[in-house]
């Protein structure tokens, strides 16, 4: 078996939109802060749904993309053989939206669900796939907070009064950070297919043990 490197990163990147005099606003890094095809393109589709929705009755008052970027390695062995040898990739997005005011808005009491549709994410830093699935996102989760703000508005107008009054959502000073990309972390996979191999073999002198097995997993 040739031998290749493991590499490590983990990243998770948050930008989103709030009410600000009525309308939503940006808070969120500039495009040029970062060059990356994943930022630019979760800012530029941001606007976009931005422009679109705040035309929409009723319209959302916040939004937000947050993508977590994972890679993860395992090695597995038992009695000197290896079970397991695999490297992972994974992207997944949350779009969270927040339909009506922050006083009241889509995940008000039991409808908490409605405020946020995950999924999947191009592991292609491909800037039109990427795009596309975050458009689907986007709609897909507009079309699941509209009616809860509408049913929202219902229960709330034919319920008692509610003991607790608190807003649904509070407002706060917009914060900004860019972290740079973290080094990924190489690890020889041969090398250690190698040690797990010798530390699981140790577990051949006794049989009185029925079950034992060596892990690596580097997330």
């Amino acid at each position: 078996m040739k031998p290749f490197l493991f590499s490590f990163s983990f990243r998770t990147l948050l930008i989103a939109v709030v009410v600000a005099s009525g309308t939503l606003s940006w808070s969120a890094p500039r495009p040029e802060a970062d060059s990356s095809v994943l930022l630019t393109t979760m800012q530029s589709e941001l606007q976009r749904a931005k422009d679109s929705l705040s035309k929409s009755d009723p319209a959302p008052y916040f939004i937000s993309y947050e993508v977590y970027d994972q890679h993860t390695f395992q090695v597995a062995g038992t009695y000197g053989t290896i079970v397991t040898s695999n490297a992972s990739n994974r992207r997944w997005a949350d779009v969270t939206m927040r339909v009506g005011s922050p006083s009241l808005d889509n995940t008000h009491n039991e409808n908490r669900a409605s405020g946020i549709t995950s999924g999947p994410l191009p592991l292609a830093d491909d800037r039109d796939a990427i795009s596309r699935t975050l458009w689907e996102m986007t709609n897909r989760e507009y079309r699941r907070a509209s009616p809860a703000y509408s049913k929202v508005v219902s229960n709330t107008a034919v319920q008692a009064a509610e003991e607790d009054k608190s807003p649904d959502f509070s407002r706060e000073a917009p914060q900004m950070q860019i972290d740079a990309a973290a080094s990924p972390i190489a690890f020889n996979q041969k090398e250690w297919e190698e040690r797990i191999r010798k530390y699981s073999s140790v577990f051949r002198k006794y049989p009185e043990v029925y079950n034992s097995s060596v892990t690596l997993q580097v997330q």
